[in-house]
């Protein structure tokens, strides 16, 4: 949906490589016509908007912070869900910085993690990548739990098997811990605490010659050492889905590493 931002070269694809190798086809979705669902869907289609509100107060989360705002969020995530459907896609990326904020008012981070809470799995940032690779562990997980995307920020200062993972509110709703309070905020961002789950962390490398090799496969890096999906490898999200400024909650501890020496 649209396009990356300008500063991610990190999320950069090679579309042909994707479709001629892995039959992979990327359906771009144009902003005007994304948009042109949105404003349909909010000129046309309260019952809708209004029974997928309910389900996100039905699952324990307060959506009062979004007055008005919670039509424009239904309403996203709405379009973003046909768009799919028309499109038959098994995935989905989406530009998360200016287009819907700009114009509603509000971010889709948290409609992105209500999307794989749906079973569509759904990366911000249009991360290709990212989306190829949730579809992979949704499968691996037999389905039975939805990922999410997040950022490796600091690792534990004892606990070389535990990282702080941050992001801005992108998670399924499944993930809440039960008798967590749960909130969507007036940005569109969801904040609430996620089980204490064990998490697998995975990730698509792009091909590159390197200490790590030529790769282009699933992997999963282990003590700053690449190692190959099917090792039992695993990261708890100290705090995830912390929200905005993570450093308040997790300070920072002198000496503590990054969770890999490798460059990318």
């Amino acid at each position: 949906i649209s396009s990356r931002p300008k500063e991610f070269l990190s999320v950069m694809v090679n579309e042909a490589e994707l479709l001629e190798k892995y039959d992979i086809e990327i359906v771009p979705g144009e902003p005007t016509v994304i948009l042109d669902r949105v404003d349909r869907i909010l000129a046309e289609d309260r019952e809708r908007m209004e029974a997928l509100l309910q389900e996100l107060v039905d699952a324990g989360l307060d959506i009062s912070a979004l007055g008005e705002k919670r039509y424009p969020l239904a309403a996203i995530e709405l379009a973003l869900m046909d768009f799919a459907e028309a499109n038959d896609c098994n995935a989905l990326s989406c530009e998360c910085w200016n287009l819907f904020r700009k114009k509603y008012g509000v971010s889709p981070c948290f409609i992105l993690g209500d999307l794989n809470d749906r079973g569509l799995p759904a990366a911000c940032e249009n991360d290709v990548h990212a989306a190829i690779t949730s579809v992979m562990a949704v499968a691996a997980a037999r389905y039975k739990t939805p990922s999410f995307v997040a950022d490796l920020t600091i690792r534990h200062p004892e606990n070389d098997n535990a990282e702080l993972l941050w992001h801005c509110g992108s998670f399924a709703k499944k993930l809440k811990k039960a008798d967590a309070n749960g909130r969507i905020v007036k940005e569109g961002k969801g904040f609430y605490e996620l089980e204490p789950w064990r998490v697998l962390y995975v990730r698509r490398r792009s091909q590159r010659r390197g200490r790590a090799g030529n790769q282009r496969e699933l992997s999963v890096d282990r003590n700053g050492q690449l190692g190959k999906m099917g090792e039992k490898i695993y990261f708890r999200a100290l705090y995830p889905s912390c929200g905005r400024h993570p450093w308040k909650l997790f300070p920072y501890h002198p000496g503590s590493l990054p969770l890999s020496g490798n460059p990318d």
